[in-house]
């Protein structure tokens, strides 16, 4: 706020003008202060943004399943995933067959015809695994048939019973088709039955099904998956295979031609591609930290986390993290063993891409085969995740200067409209000041023209 600030030589009001100068000079410091406190706001967001990059690409880094790879010589017939449990190793894999699930259809229904119009009334839908919904239905007034399947489907999935309803429009006819939730047993249509109204007798769907012997609206016959892993037969009533591997997924899809090798094995170009993200990652955090933190002086701008306890404490949490430990067997790898060091700047550098490849084939990344790294890396990973996150010391003490910025601005507002109804009342001491100096340059006249005409 930009005060007019009259020059009033001998004015009684010249030490109210002063002490509004005082003023205006406080209210400048606080805006200094408070560009501060945003700047030092705006490096923290920027630091939790960039810690949890670096936490993320630690994790990534030293993820079992992201240095893993897969080689599938059937890629149309099982798909893999790998998860954290995951381990390198060869496996023989044949697929006799892929689970199918039981599946029912309606008649078909001219899609624009209204046989269903204005119907209300309820059916109940059993499962081969005893599980059962009763479904009401109440279609709506000159619905189209291909409407009415389609409010019959929604009833059908509100219900919750592990049953796929679908409206299958082809051409100029709509049907209702149910899909159980998988091969086996349990996962027959065991039983579609109107309870009021004739719904599903009229669809076609109303009937009872159990192992071998279908309802006539069976349209796909239920069957578990067959497949032979490693030498033994299995079955399994659904395509999704989890853990039957450690840590891997198998998504079956169809049959293959014979027995088939998957080969899961270390994927070293992934992981130096990682390594390399990583050590961008973490140089990038070191030049925000060192410019947030710097001393200043004559030539450089003093960094605005400067003395911030947190973040000094950050600073020498996450060096002492990777000084190697003295005599430390059993402590992991250090950065050396990785092909990495540390330059007199804090910056990682790799040095011999080589050595990475080695502690892969080593297993040096993980922790007692657990899924948190090792040694130099798994220091700073426990060093810096107190920091991170949102509930994270860094988000703290951002949130702790959000707090005060809102006080501040609160403070600055008020000390404005205190300023400008003093410079209100100042001003009207003035205009008051100048109207009674302008009555008596008139009386002083007045005066002089009277002592004027008396001497005369």
């Amino acid at each position: 706020m930009e005060l007019n600030i009259p020059q009033i030589g001998g004015s009684p009001a010249l030490s109210g003008f002063n002490l509004l100068t005082a003023r205006q000079a406080v209210h400048d410091r606080l805006g200094i202060q408070k560009a501060r406190l945003n700047q030092a706001k705006a490096l923290y967001e920027d630091l939790i943004g960039s810690l949890d990059q670096v936490v993320s690409l630690l994790g990534s880094f030293s993820s079992r399943a992201h240095r893993l790879t897969v080689v599938n010589p059937a890629p149309s017939s099982v798909a893999v995933a790998l998860g954290s449990a995951a381990a390198a190793g060869s496996h023989s894999l044949e697929i006799l067959q892929a689970a199918a699930p039981h599946i029912l259809s309606s008649q078909a229904y001219a899609a624009d015809g209204t046989d269903f119009a204005g119907q209300t009334g309820s059916f109940t839908i059993a499962l081969g695994d005893g599980s059962q919904a009763e479904i009401d239905y109440a279609i709506a007034a000159g619905a189209t048939n291909d409407e009415a399947l389609g409010q019959v489907a929604d009833a059908i999935r509100a219900a919750g019973l592990d049953v796929t309803a679908a409206r299958l429009r082809v051409g100029g006819d709509v049907r209702l088709v149910l899909t159980g939730p998988g091969g086996g047993t349990d996962g027959i249509i065991a039983s579609v039955a109107d309870g009021e109204g004739s719904l599903m007798s009229a669809l076609g769907l109303a009937g009872s099904s159990s192992p071998g012997s279908f309802s006539p609206a069976t349209v796909g016959e239920p069957h578990e998956a067959q497949f032979v892993l490693d030498g033994i037969a299995l079955t399994s009533p659904t395509n999704l295979l989890e853990n039957v591997l450690p840590g891997v997924t198998l998504t079956l899809l169809g049959p293959t031609e014979g027995p088939v090798r998957l080969e899961i094995i270390p994927d070293e170009e992934s992981s130096l591609e990682s390594l390399d993200q990583f050590v961008a990652g973490f140089n990038d955090l070191v030049d925000l930290i060192a410019s947030a933190t710097q001393a200043g002086g004559d030539l450089t701008e003093r960094g605005a986390l400067r003395d911030s306890q947190n973040a000094a404490r950050f600073v020498h949490m996450m060096r002492s993290a990777l000084r190697p430990v003295l005599g430390g067997d059993g402590a992991g790898p250090e950065l050396s063993d990785l092909g990495l060091e540390i330059d007199p700047s804090g910056h990682l550098l790799v040095k011999d891409r080589g050595a990475l490849a080695e502690a892969l084939r080593a297993g040096l990344l993980e922790e007692n085969g657990s899924e948190a790294p090792a040694g130099a890396l798994g220091r700073l990973m426990q060093a810096v995740l107190p920091f991170s996150g949102p509930l994270g010391i860094l988000s703290g003490e951002q949130s702790n200067l959000t707090t005060r910025a809102k006080a501040l601005d609160e403070y600055i507002r008020r000390s404005e409209e205190r300023m400008i109804a003093r410079e209100k009342a100042l001003l009207e001491q003035l205009a008051a000041i100048q109207e009674i100096g302008i009555r008596l340059q008139s009386q002083i006249q007045q005066l002089q023209l009277l002592g004027a005409f008396q001497q005369s």
